[in-house]
This record gives structure tokens, sequence and C-alpha cells, in this order.
């Protein structure tokens, strides 16, 4: 995924994320709660969305509610996801943030 922001400057910005469609994180302790919550009409928007947060580690977008969570903290979680129809979960992939972010 690729997302270029126009200024004076040419900002390019990318990231591979790994894309888990079905599941979203059950967390066991509130170290997972998203930081930001936002309305996105599809999982691109959502992952635009990521991929603009320095911070942001992974996504879940829920199409139902057109929600788009965003996640800081998500070290460990990934081994215990809990499925959810219309749900789609994004993962950055470390070291692949370009520029480092």
């Amino acid at each position: 995924m690729l997302i270029a922001q126009s200024s004076e400057q040419e900002d390019m910005r990318s990231v591979q994320m790994k894309i888990i469609t079905g599941y979203r994180f059950q967390c066991a302790t509130t170290t997972c709660l998203p930081f930001e919550t936002i309305a996105t009409s599809n999982i691109r928007k959502c992952q635009m969305a990521c991929l603009s947060e320095e911070h942001c580690r992974a996504g879940s977008f829920h199409q139902d509610t057109s929600a788009c969570e965003l996640f800081i903290d998500i070290l460990g979680q990934t081994s215990n996801m809990l499925a959810e129809p219309n749900t789609t979960t994004i993962l950055n992939i470390l070291g692949t943030r370009n520029p480092p972010g």
C-alpha cells in the first residue's frame, strides 16, 4: 500500500500490511483498546488512516458500522483473534514502514 500527500515537498509513505478477514482482536487486557475510532467508508480508507498515524500498528474495520479502530499496542494480541463476520483487521508488518517512523 502506498499513500502520497502533496505539499511543497512530496511526502511518500508506504508500509506492508497483513490483512485478516473475518477476525478482530480478543483482548485479555485493556492494552489493546483503540487509540482512535473514526468513520470510514471502506477498508482501504481505514488502511490509509492507519498509515497516516505514525504510531498506528494495526486497525480493525467494521463493515456494518463503518467504524475504523486504530491501535498502537497490539503486541501479543494476534495469537488470540476472535471470529467476527464483517470485520477486517490489518496489521502493519514491523520494519516495512518507509520512511521509518
